[in-house]
């Protein structure tokens, strides 16, 4: 008498067949989590970047002089007693800093200062640009959304709705290159 062990074909198809459609509902909710974590670091580091800003207001007691004719990248001038720039590339007189997923700005003129950020694919400032979005204050006591611009796909939806989330504003989908 043979002892068969073993799983026959059919079963180990069915096992394959069930794990492949646990892993197609999965892997979007995944996705999706990563999308909305990826979205909090940007809004995280605007709301620092505010912050930043709003002590160098309290302690030069207005915008730089220094910016009547031009803005100032209070991410590499110096000016700011908070260093937002580390893990970022700044490249000279971009005005921008960058990392993989997004585009950071924090400047000041004469009249306004503006911090902002994006998100993007892999460095790409032309063409993977996701979302743009925009705080303003222009009497250093107050900030205004000023803009959150998103490319019509779900990086950059959700980066949009978490900025609108923490700061106001509503998210309006563009055709990219379009914004504030």
């Amino acid at each position: 008498m043979k002892n068969n062990k073993g799983f026959t074909l059919i079963e180990l198809l069915v096992v394959v067949l069930i794990i492949g459609i646990l892993a197609a509902i999965a892997l979007p909710q995944y996705q999706k989590a990563v999308e909305k974590a990826r979205a909090a670091e940007l809004v995280t580091w605007i709301g620092n970047a505010k912050k930043a800003v709003d002590i160098y207001l309290l302690e030069k007691g207005g915008f730089p002089a220094e910016a009547v004719d031009d803005d100032v990248n209070l991410l590499t001038s110096g000016v700011l007693n908070l260093d937002l720039t580390t893990g970022l590339t700044c490249p000279d007189g971009g005005g921008v800093c960058y990392n993989k997923f997004f585009v950071y700005t924090a400047r000041c003129n004469a009249t306004m200062c503006i911090v902002g950020g994006g998100r993007m694919d892999n460095g790409d400032m032309e063409n993977g640009l996701h979302s743009e979005l925009v705080l303003r204050t222009n009497n250093g006591r107050t900030w205004t959304a000023g803009g959150a611009y998103f490319a019509g796909d779900k990086a950059g939806q959700a980066s949009c709705e978490a900025f609108v989330a923490a700061f106001g504003g509503t998210c309006q989908g563009v055709t990219p290159g379009e914004g504030d």
